[in-house]
């Protein structure tokens, strides 16, 4: 059986692999959904490169913060933190981050707001690169004054 597609084969464009660096990112979208495990609830926020180079914007991200959940009751991390504890502080920093608010047990990020953060390149186990966002995202607000 015989298909047709939109354009030839020979024209297919590789995906966009960013050099190792700190690049400014937007958040353009928020959203609540399940783990894998369907045990608890990962805020995921979708991140894309912004402001760099024509040849890296629309780069995406995505950050993962698991809320905590039953589950976690009575865990530690390898370096013996309580598992809740980990959670409420990785949600702490990277809310902190992106210039949203922490009163008491609840927390709001703000919608487009931006962010900083170092961008690694990794490989698939088919040998495939693709970027990844390494360690924690940094502040960043639009006019901030650049390093150089």
């Amino acid at each position: 059986m015989e298909f047709t597609v939109p354009k030839s084969f020979d024209e297919i464009k590789e995906g966009v692999i960013a050099p190792e660096g700190v690049y400014k990112f937007i958040v353009t979208k928020i959203q609540s959904l399940p783990n894998k495990a369907g045990t608890g609830t990962n805020v995921v926020i979708d991140l894309t490169v912004t402001g760099d180079s024509e040849d890296y914007n629309g780069i995406t991200q995505s950050i993962y913060l698991p809320l905590p959940n039953p589950t976690d009751e009575g865990k530690k991390t390898r370096q013996g933190q309580l598992m809740i504890d980990w959670k409420l502080q990785n949600i702490k920093e990277t809310v902190e981050a992106l210039g949203g608010t922490i009163d008491g047990s609840s927390f709001n990020i703000p919608e487009d707001c931006m962010c900083k953060a170092q961008l690694a390149i990794r490989m698939n186990d088919d040998g495939k690169k693709f970027n990844q966002i390494e360690g924690r995202i940094m502040s960043y607000s639009p006019g901030e004054k650049e390093l150089s």
